[in-house]
């Protein structure tokens, strides 16, 4: 199974979209992810789909091990891989995937607590007013 993460962040045509105007919050989308899971399944007769992943992240999850031939195709610039720098692919191995995932959550799960204790914070200098 080969897993493709952060296609989006590139493309041709990348457009910065606001997620909400009265903050500074951004989405840079690039590549349609659907579009490039459809291409995949074409072109290496797989399955092939956008799925969230363990981070709540979309990556496109292809049957089979075909991240060579993904990087092949991002390098040749093919279909909706355009504008996608090849020099900014990086192929990780599974092991190292799964070490990096779990630092993340491990981070996520810090920061909401770090968030708790600043409202609880917030709460208590309320009250001291």
């Amino acid at each position: 199974m080969t897993s493709i993460h952060g296609l989006e962040a590139f493309g041709e045509n990348p457009l910065l979209v606001s997620i909400d105007h009265s903050t500074t919050d951004w989405i840079v989308t690039g590549v349609n992810l659907k579009k490039a899971a459809q291409l995949f399944a074409t072109r290496f007769a797989c399955g092939s789909s956008v799925t969230k992943n363990a981070l709540e992240l979309d990556e496109i999850v292809v049957q089979g091990d075909v991240s060579g031939d993904i990087l092949k195709m991002i390098e040749e610039q093919v279909g909706v891989l355009k504008g996608v720098p090849a020099g900014n692919v990086v192929e990780v191995e599974e092991s190292e995937l799964e070490r990096y995932r779990q630092e993340v959550l491990w981070l996520r799960e810090e920061n909401s607590w770090l968030k708790d204790e600043i409202t609880k914070l917030k709460v208590k200098l309320g009250r001291a007013r």
